[in-house]
């Protein structure tokens, strides 16, 4: 199975954004604030693109989100909504507790797959 790493992070003011392949696997891990702006528009570009690309699988580990407004959890959705509908899977890795909450309290942790430990590409848990 081949691999690559995009070793240049994407980068705002607020977020960073790396990545890696492998097959139809991409581990994305999100660093920083996700908040209006920029950094929403850049991360919703990331992942649709990641998908266009061939990655039917996002991993998206967000342990390095430190803080997540209302328009990045509609960015969350928005990524999650546009994969799913064709026909690809999104997760959310290694959620902090802050992440969590907010996920809880929104009601839309039920929505997004998660998982709690980073899965190395090519070893994606299915959800039945």
């Amino acid at each position: 199975m081949s691999s690559s790493s995009n070793s240049k992070p994407l980068t705002g003011s607020v977020i960073e954004i790396k990545t890696q392949t492998s097959g139809d696997e991409a581990i994305v891990e999100v660093t920083g604030k996700l908040l209006a702006g920029e950094s929403c528009n850049a991360f919703v570009e990331k992942l649709q693109n990641l998908f266009a690309e061939g990655a039917k699988i996002i991993l998206l580990n967000v342990a390095g989100i430190s803080y997540v407004d209302s328009t990045g959890i509609g960015a969350l959705i928005s990524a999650y909504v546009s994969i799913t509908k064709q026909g690809g899977k999104m997760k959310l890795l290694n959620m902090t507790e802050r992440v969590r909450s907010l996920l809880a309290m929104t009601r839309l942790l039920p929505v997004l797959e998660s998982q709690s430990n980073e899965a190395p590409p090519g070893q994606a848990e299915e959800k039945s």
